[in-house]
């Protein structure tokens, strides 16, 4: 009688165990509907900077799901001043606010240097200096000979107290900077093609309530910026039959007469496509039934900004110096989306420096540029970039390098 009674108390506590399981799992699921917006989007939980700011009447909820949730509202973040042209003389890099990034930043070639505690100096301590190179304390030691007091003359001296991160040469989607101690460069770094490109502000509200689709940047294919990408009729057939094993009912209509492509289209993906050199060619039915990947020696279409789509020569550089000529890359912010070869020099900042826009002054007035020729760039491996106030104050040198496969 007893063991009847143990097995059904037993019964009892199991039956009872899987009520309060049941009940749980009722509260989890209430507790990830109180997290869905009204389009049903489960957004992913957000830190502190964050503030819901988005209308979502206008995103197209299933082509940009993400789209309702909540974004880092910039308006709550201090933002410190940072001066484009002095991080950029002194050998740093620009970064200007971008998406998430609520605040400009100028990278220094400090930024991947630890410094070691100076301790026990038997002389003078030497305090770091990032914007000239000197990225950590060092000790300088005093020695006398002959009644004379003089510092080392240890030519280490200045790195002696950094540690360095390795640099992985299969990670570094650019050119990797030897260390060159006796300009101040203690350790090896890695510069990113994407470092030195000016991504154009792009207005996502006014991208997709056109019918557009962002385009998140991805620098390991080398896809710098985010873009607005144009979804036509044409592109959504390209899209579908690119994504797909065979493209089944791509069709065009000429008058009264239907004309269909079936044949299976061979998968091409458009970036694979450019790091190779080559643009992919849309399909274009009936007398294009697949799209390929093909080179061209004349042509590339842009894929950054508001530039997107718009098709521009290549220009080779240093085909254009040879030939007596100037190049000129693209430059966003004025909104010259290709780049040119043309017969005469770029403007410097000497001759336009007493540019002002009415009604306001020249910021660039007050800014010293160092001289500068097109020909001093070339003989680095650079490329010209004259200076555009009030935007641009003084002419620099920018890295020519290759992204997609394509001279930028």
């Amino acid at each position: 009688m007893s063991k009847k009674l143990f097995f059904i108390l037993l019964l009892l506590l199991i039956s009872t165990l899987v009520v309060l399981g049941n009940e749980e799992v009722v509260d989890v699921a209430e507790t990830v509907e109180e997290v869905e917006n009204d389009d049903g989007v489960i957004c992913p939980p957000v830190d502190e900077c964050y503030a819901v700011i988005t209308d979502c009447s206008i995103y197209d909820i299933p082509f940009n799901p993400r789209g309702c949730c909540p974004k880092c509202d910039c308006r709550t973040i201090k933002c410190g001043r940072v001066n484009e042209t002095e991080c950029l003389l002194n050998g740093g890099v620009f970064k200007r606010a971008y998406s998430n990034r609520c605040c400009d930043k100028c990278e220094s070639i400090c930024d991947r240097v630890f410094c070691a505690p100076v301790i026990n100096c038997n002389g003078i301590i030497i305090k770091a200096d990032p914007i000239n190179g000197r990225c950590c304390d060092r000790c300088l030691v005093l020695t006398s000979t002959s009644g004379v007091t003089t510092g080392s003359s240890n030519p280490n001296a200045q790195c002696e107290n950094s540690f360095c991160i390795p640099v992985n040469s299969n990670n570094c989607k650019g050119k990797i900077i030897p260390k060159k101690i006796e300009d101040g460069i203690c350790c090896d770094s890695c510069q990113n093609y994407c470092d030195y490109v000016q991504c154009s502000p792009v207005n996502k509200t006014i991208c997709i309530a056109r019918g557009g689709q962002i385009v998140d940047k991805d620098i390991t294919a080398g896809r710098c910026c985010e873009y607005c990408k144009t979804v036509t009729s044409s592109s959504t057939s390209s899209s579908s039959s690119s994504t797909s094993s065979s493209s089944s009912s791509s069709s065009t209509t000429t008058g009264a007469t239907t004309l269909s492509c079936t044949i299976p289209c061979p998968y091409v993906d458009e970036w694979v496509c450019r790091a190779q050199g080559k643009v992919l060619v849309p399909a274009n039915p009936p007398t294009r039934c697949c799209p390929t990947c093909e080179y061209s020696s004349t042509t590339f279409v842009t894929t950054y900004g508001w530039c997107v789509g718009q098709i521009c020569p290549i220009v080779n550089p240093h085909i254009c110096y040879a030939s007596g000529g100037y190049y000129y890359g693209p430059d966003f912010s004025i909104g010259k989306c290709c780049p040119s070869c043309e017969s005469k020099p770029p403007p410097t900042s000497s001759s336009i420096s007493s540019i002002t826009t009415t009604g306001y002054p020249n910021v660039c007035d007050s800014v010293k540029c160092k001289s500068l020729s097109p020909a001093q760039c070339l003989s680095q491996g650079q490329t010209f970039l004259p200076a555009y106030p009030p935007y641009r104050c003084c002419d620099s040198c920018n890295p020519i390098f290759v992204v997609d496969g394509l001279y930028k």
